[in-house]
């Protein structure tokens, strides 16, 4: 959960510098599970002017050597958590010193970076639950609005439908005010996010969208909009995991 934004740009890089130079420990989760490994640990190494290097994963994971893949990065520094969403632009060697020629994994330059709970995000699908709908908003073109039926939900974004036409219109990385009413919850909660994919159906009738959270210029109403959903997935998290628990007693 996201406690304190980092919304200085400077302070992000400084912080990733840091990281970088302290090689520290980082899980590289991405977004669509590569042959059953949902999550890889390893290290930060480099941050460069157009992207972030990690030391090459000790697994052989192919997906990853090739650009395209997005991926949750999660690090600690100083005592703390971090997270932030990037690009993988492949397999890169780099001379480090008395490390020559040493294999790494770079991604994109972060939009931003965040303050996490270092942990998978139980991604809640909407499926069973009475349909979710969320209004977005350009954040720097304000008359672009975008229709979205959300299907999965989660304490780091959310994806859902909208019509194909408006899928054409939207790139990776554009911000958006997400206006969104969980059920049971008589408040409006509104949260910046990022663009992070879409997909046209093979319908052509229908694309995917998939949202991150991100800081917005009012960390007070994020962080509260962000607890009431933390708290409404845990909720349905606690309720998937008791099913489960009965099932199996069965």
């Amino acid at each position: 959960m996201a406690v304190a934004p980092l919304t200085r740009r400077k302070a992000q890089l400084e912080l990733l510098t840091a990281a970088c130079a302290g090689e520290s420990p980082a899980r590289v989760a991405p977004r669509e599970r590569l042959s059953g490994v949902s999550s890889i640990d390893t290290h930060l190494a480099l941050l460069e002017r157009d992207g972030v290097m990690l030391h090459w994963p000790s697994l052989d994971v192919d997906a990853l050597a090739g650009s395209g893949a997005w991926v949750d990065v999660f690090f600690d520094h100083e005592g703390e958590r971090f997270a932030f969403t990037a690009e993988s632009r492949g397999r890169f060697v780099r001379d480090l010193g008395p490390r020559a020629n040493l294999p790494l994994l770079k991604l994109s330059l972060p939009l931003c970076v965040e303050r996490r709970q270092q942990r998978a995000h139980f991604r809640l699908s909407l499926a069973e639950l009475e349909p979710v709908h969320a209004q977005l908003a350009g954040m720097f073109a304000p008359d672009t609005r975008i229709a979205v039926r959300l299907t999965e939900i989660s304490t780091g974004g959310m994806a859902g439908h909208i019509d194909s036409p408006a899928a054409s219109h939207l790139q990776t990385g554009d911000l958006f005010w997400a206006r969104f009413q969980l059920p049971g919850h008589a408040e409006q909660s509104e949260l910046a996010v990022r663009v992070t994919n879409t997909r046209v159906a093979a319908s052509e009738s229908a694309a995917t969208v998939g949202l991150a959270y991100c800081p917005g210029e009012d960390p007070v109403n994020a962080n509260i909009a962000l607890q009431r959903l933390e708290r409404f997935v845990a909720r349905q998290e606690q309720r998937h995991l008791d099913r489960r628990t009965q099932r199996r007693g069965r």
